[in-house]
């Protein structure tokens, strides 16, 4: 038991090494920062100013259709499934505040293990489109309301996600995932970064694995209409 306490002591300084040079170099850099690229994923991590905290970008191609990418985006409870750590999602009606087609409202819980206490947030989460290129964005950003408040609960100050889809032919899309999150409470710095970088990567395979689903693979045509801006 002590030998296996040791190496489990020995891991967490070697990551917690690992990320505070990750902090000094990001700090020394403009612009994004490559820190992973295996299975046709490339991970970038980049500096929020005025924030110790990194946002994340991840890049990659999706075997599936535009179409069948974007379902899965509007399919309020797939983000369960794909979204690292997430144990409740569904779309939402908030009082007093107008939905549509291209413009909805998400609430979601981040379960995390015991004793750190579950964060959620509800976002507003926009579908615009640029026809001459095709592409396809989903700017979703975490919202100030009171809904569904529960003080076991932590709401997330800063939940920031963006997705930019591109269709490749007829049966693949490149895909961009760029996102921030700043889970509140007391967590330490290196902890939330490292989740991020694992988080967003898982969260990128579930897509590109989900997206497949002949549930989804069966929408044979593009949504979203608002224009996105120029």
């Amino acid at each position: 038991r002590f030998f296996v306490m040791l190496i489990r002591i020995v891991m967490v300084v070697f990551i917690a090494q690992l990320f505070a040079s990750m902090v000094v170099v990001a700090q020394e850099q403009c612009g994004w920062r490559k820190v992973s690229e295996k299975d046709g994923i490339t991970a970038f991590m980049r500096h929020e100013s005025g924030s110790k905290i990194f946002e994340g970008k991840i890049i990659g191609t999706v075997d599936a259709p535009i179409a069948a990418v974007e379902a899965l985006l509007r399919d309020g409870s797939s983000m369960k499934e794909y979204a690292f750590n997430c144990s409740e999602s569904y779309f939402v009606d908030l009082p007093g505040v107008a939905k549509s087609k291209d413009v909805l409202y998400a609430y979601q819980r981040m379960g995390m293990p015991w004793p750190v206490q579950d964060r959620d947030c509800v976002a507003q989460i926009c579908f615009t489109t640029d026809p001459k290129t095709g592409t396809i964005y989903a700017d979703g950003e975490a919202l100030k309301t009171n809904y569904k408040l529960d003080q076991k609960v932590i709401r997330m100050p800063v939940c920031s996600a963006k997705y930019i889809l591109v269709p490749k032919g007829k049966d693949k899309t490149d895909l961009t995932m760029i996102g921030i999150v700043d889970p509140g409470g007391n967590l330490p710095e290196w902890v939330i970064n490292l989740f991020s970088q694992i988080g967003s990567i898982k969260s990128f395979k579930n897509i590109r694995r989900m997206a497949m689903e002949d549930k989804y693979r069966s929408s044979m045509a593009v949504v979203t209409t608002t224009l996105a801006a120029k």
